[in-house]
């Protein structure tokens, strides 16, 4: 799902608990991490739900590919409306 897809998904969502079951689904979108790279070192500082991240370039030519994981549903999701705009996106178009 890209930028313009998720907030097409939102306008379509009436409410608040739609919008909010909507994220929640999300989660499920992330690149899975594997279970060693649940670190301390890709934990996100002062997170109240426990959640991990990490980013490398892929591909050739390289994009972004973030991979995270978080001990909630919700987290995960507003992790993923977090990370669309950047994911699969070489660093030239992220920082534009």
């Amino acid at each position: 799902m890209n930028t313009q897809e998720l907030l097409d998904s939102f306008e379509f969502l009436d409410t608040w608990d739609q919008r909010y079951e909507f994220i929640a689904d999300l989660g499920r979108d992330l690149l899975p991490l594997d279970p060693r790279e649940k670190t301390e070192a890709n934990l996100i500082a002062d997170c109240d739900t426990r959640t991990w991240l990490t980013a490398r370039l892929a591909g050739n030519p390289p994009v972004l590919e973030y991979r995270a994981d978080a001990e909630g549903p919700l987290v995960r999701g507003l992790v993923v409306l977090l990370l669309t705009p950047f994911q699969g996106k070489t660093p030239e178009q992220a920082v534009a």
